[in-house]
């Protein structure tokens, strides 16, 4: 009975460190992980990318798997409307008190262009993921 019970200890506790989310250490480290994701979005390696964010983000991963089935659906439709992945291109970066952070990218195809915001929060030992979007609206960019 015992050893029963430090078998389901066990599995409990691997269950919950397997579902803690990794914190980022410093800010060139945030810069490292965005233009990872960019650079394997780019590639059309979808899945691939939007899977990092389960490690770093507090974002639920059901709603993660949930985009990943979105952007496969949708990049598949915008592959032969936009035309062919160009590059992508660091756009612009807020910090609210080294509290918030939001990194904003475009995704460049022949035809259109993709915005990306990437959302931060620093709880004093290290930064989550709070907030990913992904958009065709960059009239906030032209302001």
């Amino acid at each position: 009975m015992i050893r029963l019970f430090f078998i389901f200890l066990l599995l409990f506790a691997s269950q919950i460190s397997c579902c803690q989310v990794k914190l980022i250490r410093d800010k060139q480290s945030i810069d490292s992980f965005c233009n990872k994701f960019m650079q394997t979005f780019s590639e059309r390696k979808f899945t691939e990318a939007i899977e990092t964010l389960k490690i770093y983000s507090v974002i639920d991963p059901i709603k993660i798997d949930d985009l990943i089935y979105t952007v496969e659906r949708q990049m598949g439709i915008l592959g032969d409307t936009f035309g062919k992945n160009l590059s992508y291109e660091f756009i612009a970066e807020k910090n609210v008190k080294g509290v918030l952070l939001k990194r904003v990218y475009l995704l460049k195809f022949e035809k259109m262009c993709l915005k990306f915001d990437f959302r931060f929060y620093n709880n004093g030992h290290g930064w989550t993921i709070t907030n990913f979007n992904y958009s065709e609206d960059i009239d906030d960019l032209l302001n």
